[in-house]
């Protein structure tokens, strides 16, 4: 892992052990009242860490388009112990920097420029 990343450096090993009947869910993926009985799939990740992008999906507002939103939206204070967590432990250099202040606008936005960069490499 790249020193100042969580999430640019990591990979993945999917191995699918789904037969019809035997190794299956049932689950209500878009938690409308319709659950569906779906194929189960073992993913395995191989990272230093478990933090990625779709961690910050727990808050994630309701989208215009689908009408879905994560199942803490709205909910500030999980948010930011995420963004704190995360800019703690795998971003010293930014909390060294903003060590102290009040300002956690200029703390996040730091971070997501920075990892905004990673991405698009």
């Amino acid at each position: 892992m790249r020193q100042g990343t969580a999430s640019a450096d990591t990979a993945s090993f999917v191995l699918q052990l789904s037969f019809s009947g035997v190794c299956g869910q049932v689950r209500d993926i878009f938690y409308s009242g319709d659950p569906i009985h779906e194929k189960c799939t073992v993913i395995t990740r191989i990272a230093p860490t478990f933090l990625r992008f779709g961690s910050f999906e727990i808050v994630k507002p309701t989208d215009s388009m689908t009408g879905r939103a994560g199942p803490s939206a709205g909910r500030k204070p999980i948010l930011q112990a995420l963004l704190n967590h995360t800019v703690d432990t795998y971003y010293p250099h930014i909390k060294q920097k903003y060590d102290g202040q009040q300002n956690e606008v200029k703390r996040y936005t730091e971070f997501f420029r920075g990892e905004s960069l990673l991405a698009c490499v």
